[in-house]
């Protein structure tokens, strides 16, 4: 025990200091003892606390596994989607139709048949309107789509219209003799004869129809298309006509939707359109 006043070193057992005679506390070294390891405990931990960081730092900054599968199989997905995107749209889906149009055999008729029944309903009918007219050798219109007449199948062609998103697909057969139709088609035949021509609009002859507005010439032609001139403006459309052709007049439809009546005589051609409206043009000279 040593002496707080002097310094003396005690045996442990006096209770005075044998140099100064001051009294002895028994415990007092202790305190000091105490002081010194409750001043090195804060330390102790700071630095345990400052080891032990790093560590759990690390441990909370290692993303979740499961969570990063998650966002890569998200992000692929959403790279499946554009890239399919891009592929089946616009002119890439019909490059690929063409495509599969031109490995087809143009002189077949069940090809194209089957080729429109199964791929183009399956992968186009959602990008493309489908269009078949089936005319003879020498361009004359017979109807719209096939005709129940293989035998008489000699070729077919297709042209596609991109900015239209239409596939027209044409269908030639042999020549038909008029003969060899029934009563009506013989008399739309001959309505189609003579309507194939270029046709200058008579100025006065009454309100202008809707569908040609102020054309000053129309032109109908023997593979269904009409050429119409409006102040040296061109526009093409298709046309045909259908029965009952009764007294020389029958309907008459453009672009697949009825515009009105049209009559044919010797010198002229009269249209009337569903309002009553008539107008009368005759053959350019």
């Amino acid at each position: 025990m040593v002496c707080q006043k002097c310094g003396t070193q005690s045996n442990g057992v006096d209770k005075f200091c044998g140099e100064c005679g001051t009294r002895l506390e028994v415990g007092e070294e202790k305190v000091p003892e105490i002081q010194e390891v409750s001043k090195q405990a804060p330390e102790q931990e700071e630095k345990q606390s400052l080891e032990q960081t790093p560590e759990s730092v690390t441990e909370e900054a290692k993303p979740d596994k499961k969570s990063l599968r998650l966002i890569v199989g998200i992000a692929a997905v959403l790279v499946a989607v554009i890239v399919g995107f891009i592929l089946f749209s616009g002119a890439n889906v019909a490059n690929h139709m063409r495509s599969q149009l031109e490995e087809l055999n143009s002189n077949s008729y069940s090809e194209i048949r089957e080729w429109l029944e199964v791929d183009y309903k399956e992968h186009f009918n959602e990008h493309f309107d489908l269009r078949i007219r089936a005319i003879d050798a020498e361009d004359w219109f017979l109807e719209e789509g096939f005709l129940d007449d293989e035998d008489r199948f000699i070729r077919w062609n297709f042209t596609i219209y991109e900015d239209e998103e239409e596939l027209f697909i044409e269908l030639v057969y042999e020549r038909v003799n008029i003969s060899e139709l029934s009563p009506m088609r013989q008399e739309l035949r001959r309505i189609e004869e003579y309507l194939i021509r270029r046709w200058v609009r008579v100025e006065e002859s009454g309100d202008l129809l809707c569908i040609f507005g102020g054309a000053e010439i129309i032109e109908f032609r023997k593979d269904g298309t009409v050429l119409i001139v409006e102040n040296d403006v061109e526009h093409i459309a298709t046309w045909e006509v259908d029965g009952p052709a009764l007294f020389g007049t029958c309907s008459l439809f453009v672009d697949g939707v009825w515009v009105g009546l049209a009559g044919v005589s010797d010198i002229a051609l009269f249209l009337v359109d569903r309002e009553g409206n008539i107008e009368i043009w005759i053959p350019e000279e």
